[in-house]
């Protein structure tokens, strides 16, 4: 089935850290021209510096309003300014906050096309990813590139009008366990074997052809907009509760 769409709410005045629970952001990357310098003031030297090298001023605008937007959120559950976050990559380059300013804390961040979606939780591993629904110019070698052998029989089944969207679906559904196991692209799409057609609850079937790898893990689709799909997965013995707000400033 299709997901619902979630209702996208705007926070609470004071905000703490989810334990049980999943809170995903939502906020739009192109901020009133206004906002982009103070949202510039508020990233690191190395931020800054990456931000100079775009050579697309919409990239820059992106980048610059993706970063800040995720230490305004981070900063607004730990009480600690945004400017005055730490980030480390992990093992395999997922960002996590420096120790002791974290403390438990977990999140995801995922960006495409002027969105923004970014899931915070405590304690347990999550990951999140974002697409925009577009024409690729080679949808066969995408497919190819993306889907397991049982997922391309699958794709090659579909009608025609439901490929693109099948594609997406379980491509986000793929990343979003990935980042949260932490292996990103030290793992390739094609061996993480997902559920696939457009209308089917997300499920991730096996790893490498072990279905005993899943039991750990759970996948659900979300509808942050209108032309976009993304998948959220968690770690446990269960679905966690997730609750989807909207990153107030400028929406």
């Amino acid at each position: 089935m299709a997901p619902r769409e979630e209702a996208w709410d705007f926070p609470a005045p004071r905000l703490r850290t989810p334990r049980g629970a999943i809170h995903v952001w939502r906020a739009s990357l192109d901020p009133p021209a206004r906002r982009l310098e103070s949202l510039l003031r508020i990233l690191s030297d190395a931020e800054r510096s990456r931000a100079a090298r775009f050579c697309f001023e919409r990239d820059r605008r992106w980048f610059i309003t993706g970063r800040g937007v995720v230490r305004m959120i981070l900063g607004s559950y730990l009480t600690i300014p945004p400017d005055r976050l730490q980030f480390r990559p992990g093992g395999t380059g997922k960002p996590a906050l420096s120790a002791p300013q974290g403390g438990g804390m977990e999140f995801s961040v995922s960006h495409s096309r002027g969105l923004i979606l970014c899931a915070v939780t405590c304690d347990q591993r999550i990951g999140i990813d974002l697409e925009r629904i577009r024409t690729l110019s080679s949808t066969g070698c995408t497919a190819g590139r993306v889907l397991s052998p049982r997922e391309h029989t699958v794709f090659q089944a579909l009608a025609r009008e439901q490929r693109q969207t099948a594609l997406f679906r379980g491509w986000t559904r793929k990343e979003a366990y990935l980042k949260a196991c932490g292996e990103g692209l030290s793992r390739s799409l094609d061996r993480v074997d997902v559920s696939l057609p457009p209308f089917e609850p997300a499920r991730r079937l096996t790893v490498d052809g072990d279905p005993g790898a899943s039991s750990r893990w759970w996948l659900r689709d979300l509808a942050p907009a209108p032309g976009y799909v993304a998948a959220l997965a968690n770690e446990g013995d269960q679905v966690l509760p997730m609750t989807c707000m909207q990153w107030p400033e400028w929406f």
